[in-house]
């Protein structure tokens, strides 16, 4: 068969293997095909095929002696995962230590797909060395402010101690807030120094306080906000809450 005619063929056989679930098939068929990137794609599905099983080794013996990069890492990453959920973090260490290349977007990736689950979350930041804490705590972050899941409040606060990078604080104090942990978010925002980031903090406070119209608390906040723009900004947000609160109560006075 012409070699693009022959690859469909055995990529068929793969996918027809993997529903079967014959796995040691499915290999024999990938090994057969000639072009490097499009054996590699079939070998993922394969692993994840055997972790699903539980054929941990076999899994391991493709990553480590047929898949080649970017592949090799997407095979660690499945395997880490395997090991972190099975309460093995030190098994997990040990394929993490041997990561190369982008492991900033490798970190990421991981956090992506543990993030339905804080436990596990948390034993894989175990696993980051310093240097590295900052990046998948802004990562984590940034998921959590969009869909803020009160399950994480505890992971949130070990990050903030540990990690003193200001902008990460920023990111903690706006979680915080939006998970309804106002008194918490104050707690990080007044340890913050810089002037700008201290007043996107406070400020994202004061906006959380004006959510559920404590003017009063919003106002005792906005004290705090030093950045003219974003001080300005938050005070025409306070007059509007006041003047709608006093036009509602001026209609319902109506009636």
């Amino acid at each position: 068969m012409p070699s693009k005619i022959r690859n469909r063929a055995l990529e068929k056989m793969i996918e027809a293997a993997l529903k079967l679930k014959l796995y040691d098939l499915a290999v024999s068929y990938a090994m057969k095909i000639k072009d490097g990137r499009v054996r590699n794609s079939m070998l993922i599905p394969i692993i994840r095929g055997y972790l699903s099983e539980g054929q941990l080794a076999k899994a391991i013996k493709v990553s480590k002696e047929l898949l080649e990069e970017p592949w090799s890492s997407i095979a660690k990453s499945e395997i880490i995962k395997y090991y972190i959920k099975g309460g093995e973090v030190m098994n997990a260490l040990d394929i993490f230590n041997t990561v190369e290349g982008n492991r900033e977007r490798f970190i990421n990736e991981i956090i992506e797909e543990l993030v339905d689950s804080p436990e596990h979350v948390s034993k894989f930041f175990e696993l980051l060395k310093e240097e590295e804490l900052v990046s998948a705590a802004k990562k984590l972050l940034d998921i959590l402010i969009k869909s803020p899941r009160r399950e994480y409040i505890e992971l949130v606060e070990r990050i903030a101690e540990k990690v003193p990078d200001e902008s990460v604080q920023v990111k903690v104090v706006s979680f915080l807030t939006r998970a309804g942990e106002k008194e918490k978010a104050l707690k990080y925002a007044n340890k913050i120094q810089d002037s700008y980031l201290r007043s996107l903090a406070f400020g994202e406070i004061a906006l959380g306080y004006l959510k559920e119209d404590d003017l009063d608390k919003a106002i005792e906040t906005v004290k705090n906000v030093r950045d003219l723009k974003w001080n300005s900004r938050l005070l025409a947000e306070i007059l509007i809450k006041v003047l709608r609160l006093a036009a509602k109560e001026e209609s319902e006075g109506g009636h």
